[in-house]
């Protein structure tokens, strides 16, 4: 399941409030992951398969440049790291990232949760 919660403008006005949201989203769940996309709903359908039982997918932010997709998505792994360590899925702070990025218009932040 995918829910659609973002909010968009420059990450640097809107951090604050993306890491509420997270704080809130990831309350009483027993797991959590931040990641990035291009098309939620597909990325959904393979973490939906796989061995980590995900529940929801919900999508926090988005923009149109990659550059801030891939900072907001750093950011958001470190502050989960540090403030929620036990639930926090996230080995690495972000980085996967997206194949050939100039090739997408929209990028998307989201949170899964178990």
């Amino acid at each position: 399941m995918v829910k659609f919660d973002h909010i968009s403008g420059h990450f640097n006005l809107v951090s604050d409030e993306l890491k509420n949201r997270l704080s809130s989203y990831q309350r009483g769940k027993e797991k959590f992951k931040v990641g990035i996309s291009v098309d939620p709903e597909t990325r959904w359908i393979k973490h939906s398969r796989s061995q980590h039982q995900w529940n929801k997918m919900v999508v926090l932010y988005e923009s149109s440049s990659h550059s801030i997709i891939s900072q907001a998505e750093t950011e958001l792994i470190k502050y989960s790291q540090d403030r929620f360590p036990d639930s926090c899925q996230n080995k690495v702070s972000g980085g996967g990232g997206i194949n050939v990025p100039y090739l997408y218009e929209k990028f998307y932040l989201y949170l899964l949760l178990k």
